[in-house]
């Protein structure tokens, strides 16, 4: 019996486009659950001089930000930036429609060590934002906002400080000291000073090593409204030296 070329070929030509019809299912599947979020893992690295209260990690849409700067601090953000205490923030989070999952470390981050945290996000909520306490302060915290599909296809997203410019009232502190407006988008670790304690360096009012003195705090002289911190200017107990920051403070990446 002669079989003819056609009645062999042609199973096989529909089980190839069956066989590449479901990969490209699965394929398509797979792009829309990437594009639909889901679990984060996100590495929170310390390379700064101080110890950082336990992160805040918070998962939402472009319509959500923990401060504007310029603005009188809140007081859960006020908590979160004099005593390191990210509960009452993390609360408020919770509550905005804008925000689809919060996570707060375990414990603080020392100096020279990591954390990683698992968040989930979403289709709406692709953004993530980091923020903690620099404990040796009187009132100064970090915030890092970036994208977490940029941080799962680039493997790690660096979060560095941004350098202070000597001449006061130029550059990009002065821009976002002029009135109120949301922590950008960047993926860029800055130092804030919640402007709701003043910036003695008194260990009278500073709750991290080598003071201890949580809950202590200071109003007369505060500047009311956020900005970009000064750093440590040596004017009572800390010595620069020591407990300065530098760039980055922060290193944040994909989870392994």
């Amino acid at each position: 019996m002669t079989t003819h070329p056609n009645t062999t070929i042609r199973p096989m030509l529909v089980t190839l486009a069956l066989s590449l019809a479901t990969m490209l299912g699965v394929g398509a599947a797979l792009g829309q659950e990437m594009a639909g979020g889901g679990t984060v893992r996100v590495t929170l690295a310390n390379t700064s001089p101080q110890v950082i209260s336990p992160p805040l990690l918070i998962a939402h849409g472009p319509d959500y930000a923990p401060f504007l700067v310029g603005d009188p601090a809140t007081p859960e953000l006020a908590r979160l930036a004099e005593d390191g205490d990210a509960s009452e923030l993390a609360a408020i989070a919770r509550l905005d429609p804008a925000v689809s999952a919060v996570v707060i470390a375990d414990g603080p981050l020392p100096p020279g060590e990591s954390a990683t945290l698992e968040i989930e996000t979403s289709e709406d909520a692709p953004y993530l934002t980091v923020l903690g306490m620099l404990v040796t302060t009187n009132d100064a915290f970090l915030v890092w906002t970036g994208d977490a599909r940029q941080l799962g296809e680039m493997g790690m997203t660096m979060g560095e400080t941004m350098e202070m410019d000597e001449t006061a009232g130029t550059g990009e502190m002065a821009e976002m000291a002029m009135g109120a407006a949301p922590p950008p988008h960047d993926a860029v670790v800055r130092v804030f000073d919640a402007g709701s304690e003043a910036n003695t360096e008194s260990c009278e009012h500073i709750p991290g090593p080598p003071c201890g003195s949580a809950g202590e705090r200071v109003a007369d002289g505060a500047e009311g409204h956020i900005a970009l911190h000064g750093g440590i200017l040596g004017v009572g107990d800390l010595d620069p030296a020591e407990w300065d920051w530098r760039n980055p403070v922060l290193e944040v990446g994909a989870g392994g």
